[in-house]
């Protein structure tokens, strides 16, 4: 194994935090547990998720926009990506198969 991908490491805590380091530097976070409510705390959270908060209609919009435009980046992608792949016998040179 060479040493880019050693995937070893260690643990540095910090605070409520603790971080997981390799040779190549952050790697990820634990994630903390989530609290358990009681009392006033817990009959606020089922209040504010009774709560109905409508979507704007110019954020719905744009969402959708943004969403239709994604698809047909996805869809062109993959349509170069079948055409490379019919030219070269079924295989795609942009990418390394694993």
């Amino acid at each position: 194994m060479d040493k880019g991908t050693d995937l070893t490491g260690c643990r540095l805590a910090l605070g409520q935090f603790s971080i997981w380091y390799n040779k190549r530097g952050i790697m990820a976070r634990e994630i903390r547990e989530t609290p358990i409510l009681f009392g006033e705390d817990a009959r606020r959270f089922l209040a504010r998720m009774e709560e109905r908060h409508p979507e704007p209609p110019e954020v719905r919009a744009q969402r959708l926009r943004d969403y239709e435009f994604m698809k047909k980046a996805y869809e062109l992608g993959m349509a170069e990506k079948r055409a490379r792949e019919a030219a070269n016998g079924g295989i795609d040179p942009c990418f390394r198969t694993v």
